[in-house]
């Protein structure tokens, strides 16, 4: 379940509660999200028609010394996002719709940062029977401004 702080700090515990939290905060005053361990979270945001400016929020694991497990994130049409201090791992079956760990696309004023990003392979493409069990590309950033990339 999901608490919320006096201070627009709310700790979540599962996707549907990230996903509540972000809406809340981005359409208020911003503030924090931290993600407890244990769900593997994903972060898949769009304004489709990039109608509205996002008030500033972070998302961030809730212990950094256990850090919250992302697959992807997808931004299309946002701003104002910190995601820091989480683990992004993914396998070519978590991304089956996404297809990348990172996809940014007509958003600003993004940070990552002090993220661990990694992936399940078995050899670079090519080197097995099937050709299929394979790393998953890092990401895309398309028609983007001040995407930040720090300490990862």
């Amino acid at each position: 379940m999901s608490t919320v702080t006096s201070t627009a700090t709310i700790i979540v515990s599962t996707q549907e509660e990230l996903n509540v939290a972000y809406k809340a905060l981005t359409a208020g005053s911003g503030g924090t999200i931290l993600l407890e361990a244990g769900d593997t979270f994903n972060i898949a945001f769009s304004d489709w028609n990039d109608t509205k400016t996002d008030a500033s929020v972070t998302i961030r694991s809730y212990d950094v010394d256990n850090p919250a497990t992302l697959t992807h994130l997808d931004l299309l049409g946002r701003e104002n996002l910190t995601v820091e201090h989480v683990k992004f791992h993914a396998s070519r079956d978590d991304l089956s719709t996404y297809q990348q760990m990172l996809e940014i696309t007509n958003s600003e004023n993004i940070t990552i940062r002090n993220v661990e990003l990694s992936s399940v392979a078995n050899g670079a493409m090519g080197t097995t029977d099937t050709n299929i069990d394979i790393g998953v590309s890092l990401g895309t950033l398309r028609g983007s401004q001040n995407v930040v990339f720090d300490s990862n």
